[in-house]
């Protein structure tokens, strides 16, 4: 058996081949300390705070401006998966359709401003 969806060339991006190939051929498996350190994880935290630190991420990030979260994205996973010429064309494509929204102008208002910026996906 060899691993599916994927794992054999997602695995040596996020922790290295070395790495990967010690876990995939040995069967190795990692605790969430192991994870974190590889990068595997952004962060631990205790089941019954699960929930709360889920829904605060996922408030945090529909805080953030839509348009260019969607174009970041786009951009790391074409540069990780297609090639960095390919991605640095995705980001490039990305700044220049977030220049005229009005998301981009919120952007800058909020900070002269000096208030948090409210995004609209426009």
């Amino acid at each position: 058996i060899i691993p599916g969806w994927g794992g054999t060339q997602r695995l040596p991006r996020l922790v290295g081949r070395a790495r990967a190939l010690d876990m995939i051929l040995f069967s190795k498996t990692v605790d969430a300390n192991q994870a974190l350190e590889m990068g595997l994880v952004d962060k631990i935290v205790p089941t019954e705070k699960l929930m709360e630190e889920t829904n605060s991420l996922a408030q945090r990030l529909c805080e953030r401006p839509p348009i260019a979260v969607q174009w970041v994205l786009k951009a790391m996973g074409t540069g990780l998966y297609e090639g960095i010429e390919q991605g640095l064309q995705v980001e490039a494509d990305g700044s220049v359709a977030v220049r005229n929204t009005k998301d981009r102008e919120e952007g800058f208002k909020a900070f002269l401003e000096k208030r948090k910026p409210v995004f609209r996906g426009e």
